[in-house]
Parts: structure tokens; sequence; C-alpha cells
């Protein structure tokens, strides 16, 4: 049977018009490239080098989505509290990678998931904070406009906080002792106390989030946030690693349970040696 051509044109403008979900989207428009903004002071993920050229591993990672989309990338660092107005007024097309929250949500449409990120309070060994419940009339440092306020401000309202404009101001203010602890991502922490030459056996380091960072665009352009989403989709978990551990090796230290059970395999290990050694001594002299 012969199927009318008038649906075949049908059928065929309907492709046209709604393409199926495995379609690869027409870039022409981002041709000329995005501006990319983030924090100038939030090393290792972002921060301007000794030369002014950006550098972090959210920038190694939007070079390498350039890569595989074809589209240039530049980038705009800046304090964080700009970074967040510079895509609202649509000065900039990106923001690099960031929380989710209910504020942000009113003016930036989000991607999913890209890093994932521990958050961490640092509070000196002798103080009787044991987190965000115990903070009393202390004072934490964080950073204005960042997550870390939204989410002391959402479960522990009571919390005296001061803001800074970076994580590099409020750990400085926390070593200086203008703050008693400080709230902020664990790799950007860990990085401004080395730097710093903090001893981290005189800190007690206590986990309160674990989150991931995502892309955003100004609210409403959905056309840059699905060509960023298929760039994303173009690198896997193992290349998201390699640029991590450039710029991040996870907290050195080992957890407990896992020095006992070494400690444990060591003992074993150094017990059936001795055994082997003593027996073939009794072997020995029983010969």
């Amino acid at each position: 049977m012969n199927i009318p051509s008038s649906f075949l044109l049908l059928a065929l403008a309907s492709l046209m018009l709604f393409p199926s979900s495995g379609f690869c989207l027409d870039k022409e428009k981002f041709i000329d490239g995005i501006v990319i903004t983030e924090s100038d002071k939030l090393a290792p993920m972002s921060f301007l080098g000794v030369n002014g050229e950006p550098k972090g591993f959210v920038i190694d990672y939007w070079k390498k989505w350039s890569q595989e989309t074809g589209i240039p990338v530049s980038f705009r660092l800046t304090t964080w509290k700009e970074t967040l107005e510079l895509v609202k007024s649509g000065e900039c097309d990106v923001h690099g990678g960031l929380y989710i929250t209910p504020e942000r949500e009113e003016y930036l449409d989000f991607t999913g998931p890209t890093f994932s990120v521990l958050g961490m309070l640092a509070v000196r060994r002798d103080s009787n904070i044991r987190g965000l419940d115990s903070i009393g009339d202390h004072v934490v440092g964080v950073m204005e406009k960042g997550s870390s306020q939204e989410i002391i401000r959402t479960r522990y309202p009571n919390v005296k906080l001061k803001y800074y404009s970076s994580v590099k101001d409020e750990v400085e203010a926390f070593v200086a002792g203008e703050v008693d602890a400080v709230l902020a991502d664990q790799h950007v922490m860990l990085y401004r106390l080395g730097k710093l030459g903090v001893d981290r056996s005189l800190l007690r380091e206590i986990p309160i989030y674990e989150k991931a960072l995502h892309i955003a665009v100004k609210k409403g352009n959905s056309e840059l946030l699905a060509v960023i989403n298929e760039g994303m989709s173009m690198i896997d978990k193992k290349e998201m690693d390699t640029i991590l551990n450039v710029w991040y090796v996870p907290d050195s230290s080992i957890s407990m349970t896992l020095k006992l059970g070494l400690g444990f395999a060591v003992l074993l290990l150094l017990s059936g040696l001795l055994y082997l050694l003593i027996g073939g001594r009794h072997k020995i002299n029983r010969d």
C-alpha cells in the first residue's frame, strides 16, 4: 500500500521540528565562544596564577569541555559575589561551578552534577566546638554569598557569622584568631591552610556536608544549558578524576578503621614470618 505523499511530508516536518533525543545540537550560535566566570581566590578550584592566567581544576574541566565541543571558552575570574551577579545580569554566559541553593534557583538554571565536594568546619584542637549545634557564642567565618552561610542560616539560624569576600580571607582570619571556626569546601580550606604553613594536628576538622558542584546559566537560557549538558556527556568520570587529581589530592590521613585494618594485617604478616622462622629453626635442630 502506498503511503500518501502528504503523510511523508508531515513526518519529515515533524522530524525537523521535533528531533529525537539523540540529535546533535546546533552549536553555530556559540561558535564565537562563551564567557565563563569563577572566583579568583578559590584555589585549587579556580584562581589567578602569578601571571594572571586562570588556573584550577574547574578551569581545566572547561578547557576539556571546549576541546570536546569545539566551542571556544574564555574566563572572567573575580570575587565570588560578583560571579553570581555577572551571570544573573547576562554579562557572563556561564558560572563555572557552584552549589544549587533555593536563592540561586530564583535566577539561575543548573546542569547535572560535576565534582563532588566535602564541606568542613575547622576549629582549634582545644576548642569545645564539636559541630554547628555546639557553637554557642563562638563566631564562624564564612564566605559572603557562599552556600556555607545559607547552610548555617537554614539549619542553625542563631549561629553568629562573620562574612569574608573569599575563603582565603576567612581562613587567614581564622588563623589570626579573628573567628573561632570557619566553614568551607575541604579542598579549598586545606589548600589555604597549607599555604599558611598551619600544622593540621593543631586543628579539628568536622565534616558538615557533601555536595556536588553544578554549572549554571541565567534562568531561561535553555539553549545554552542544552549545549553545556551535551558537552558534559563527552567527559567521563575517569577524565574528571584525572583533572581533579592534578590539583587536589584527597586528605592523606587514613581513617582509624583503615589504620586498624592495616595494623592487623601487618601483625598477621609478621606473626606468619616469625612462625616460619621459628618453625624452620626447629626443623633444622631436629635434623
